[in-house]
């Protein structure tokens, strides 16, 4: 089954989807008739989130300390001719 049949069998109709782990820890997707839609979903996403968190971390640091030393140094040269 497709993702396309997924979706359109989750906003279409009345079926609400279980996410769950069985003993294999496969990541297994059910419906409310307790049919197995999906297995093993996506399991690359998993190192494309760590990908985005990293990237967003090293995004962060750049500009902290890019307006920190912006702002320190024009502090100090405000303090030093002034």
């Amino acid at each position: 089954m497709s993702m396309y049949n997924i979706l359109i069998n989750y906003f279409v109709t009345i079926n609400r989807f279980d996410v769950i782990y069985n003993q294999n820890e496969h990541l297994l997707i059910k419906d409310n008739y307790n049919r197995i839609l999906l297995d093993r979903i996506f399991v690359h996403s998993y190192i494309y989130i760590y990908i985005y968190i990293y990237i967003y971390i090293y995004i962060y640091i750049f500009f902290f300390f890019f307006f920190f030393f912006f702002f320190l140094s024009n502090f100090l040269s405000y303090i030093i001719y002034k």
